[in-house]
């Protein structure tokens, strides 16, 4: 069968995925990366979220993981409450700074979390996918911009989901899902850590 790329998906796991490839640099056990993240998230320091992209930059150009140029950068979306109760979506700080890095086109308004879920954490691996089935849609805004069909607007377009952390994938497998069916060409995910 010959070997894949680095970080693609192989066409066996493609049939249970929509994510053509994956990046994720660091793991979620260390120490300095879980604080960081922690930081961000739990305790408001929305300046970590430059560190977060620094390293994310700095990763991929080690591991010479090439992103397509024409690609667009979506980050996965809060449920709108817990946006709010947190002051930011984590997700999208660091995908704007990320795009803004690597040149890339950045859209953190195509994506809308239409379901409030539980939190993932505290769930097992079977609860967190049944969680988000159909948490996600296009957005309201991005569906009715310039009166083009959503599908026409994706036809052909690669998108690259970004979060913060990957546990058991079902969150961007979910958002994957919903972009493939919105008409999207490819869809490749980067979180910080796994």
């Amino acid at each position: 069968m010959g070997r894949i790329k680095a970080g693609r998906t192989c066409r066996a796991c493609r049939k249970k995925s929509d994510v053509f490839a994956f990046f994720s640099p660091y793991l979620y056990q260390n120490e300095i990366i879980r604080g960081l993240i922690h930081k961000l998230k739990y305790q408001r320091a929305e300046e970590i979220h430059r560190v977060l992209a620094g390293l994310l930059a700095r990763s991929l150009a080690y591991f010479s993981f090439g992103l397509p140029p024409q690609a667009i950068m979506v980050p996965i979306p809060l449920y709108p409450s817990r946006e709010r109760v947190r002051g930011f979506n984590q997700a999208r700080l660091i995908s704007q700074e990320l795009s803004a890095a690597l040149g890339l086109v950045h859209a953190p308004d195509m994506l809308h979390k239409i379901k409030k879920t539980a939190a993932q954490m505290a769930l097992s691996g079977e609860e967190r996918r049944s969680n988000v089935v159909g948490a996600f849609g296009l957005s309201p805004a991005f569906s009715q911009k310039a009166g083009i069909d959503p599908q026409l607007r994706l036809k052909d377009k690669i998108i690259i989901l970004v979060d913060d952390v990957k546990t058991t994938g079902a969150t961007l497998r979910e958002a994957a899902k919903t972009l493939k069916q919105s008409g999207a060409k490819q869809i490749w995910a980067i979180t910080v850590a796994h």
